[in-house]
């Protein structure tokens, strides 16, 4: 979403003839979004960093104090940078990380000459009512969605369970993978996969399944979040499996099996 929120904007500045620097500087958070996506790992570890997410949003308000013509072209790159906020940062940061880019965006309009009467009243005020808007209408969608998608992965064994019982599946396919033997799946028997994981490792791997981000992991059994992430590593490079949900899925249902 980072890399489609930069391209199009850096595109509508090409469109409108913003100055080189400007395009410069928004090829460079182009390249950075396209780095994010390519990297997503080494994202998630320098970003879930206690505080770290703020970097992005401070820099951001930051540079356009320097050239406001990044304001003006690149609206969708704070919410681009709530929406990283939203997926690797508990609560209290996403929630800083939106005040952040707001105060940023508002102190930027007030740099470039703008009074306190301009920015509260006429186009002064529809201008930051509609970033500030854009912006945590952006957090509270992603928000709620990330929500959704964490309470499914909570309930994902529950709801396998049910179906491989004869209840009933949200889809054709869903039921056709769960009952039959080889099925849609089309892999290896997920025991074989898991049984060289430790018990350590299954219990992260367990939260990680109930929706826990592995600092919560880490706070919760009084773990290092170094520890955490390498138990991830070893389970992954173990199972085989390429990312997070991919571990998530196959020890769940190796669990479900037994």
């Amino acid at each position: 979403m980072m890399l489609a929120a930069t391209v199009t904007d850096w595109a509508f500045a090409a469109i409108d003839n913003a100055g080189a620097l400007t395009m410069v500087e928004g090829a460079a958070l182009t390249a950075t979004a396209l780095a994010g996506l390519r990297y997503p790992a080494i994202a998630y570890r320098v970003l879930s960093r206690r505080g770290m997410v703020l970097v992005p949003a401070a820099a951001f308000a930051l540079v356009g104090a320097v050239d406001f013509g990044l304001q003006v072209h690149f609206v969708e790159v704070p919410p681009a940078i709530v929406w990283i906020a939203v997926i690797v940062a508990a609560p209290r940061w996403f929630s800083l990380c939106v005040a952040v880019s707001a105060i940023g965006y508002v102190g930027d309009l007030a740099l470039q000459g703008h009074s306190v009467a301009w920015l509260t009243s006429g186009v002064g005020e529809n201008m930051v009512s509609n970033q500030v808007v854009d912006l945590v209408a952006n957090a509270g969608a992603l928000w709620l969605l990330m929500v959704a998608l964490r309470t499914f992965v909570a309930g994902m064994p529950a709801s396998l369970l049910s179906v491989r019982g004869g209840g009933r599946s949200l889809t054709p396919q869903l039921a056709l993978a769960v009952t039959r033997p080889r099925a849609l799946l089309g892999r290896a028997d997920p025991r074989a996969v898991t049984s060289g994981l430790s018990g350590a490792e299954r219990r992260v791997v367990a939260l990680l399944a109930q929706g826990r981000a592995p600092k919560q992991i880490a706070l919760e059994s009084s773990l290092a979040l170094a520890t955490v992430r390498s138990h991830i590593a070893n389970a992954k490079r173990k199972t085989g499996a390429r990312t997070v949900e991919q571990l998530v899925a196959l020890v769940v249902e190796s669990s479900i099996d037994r």
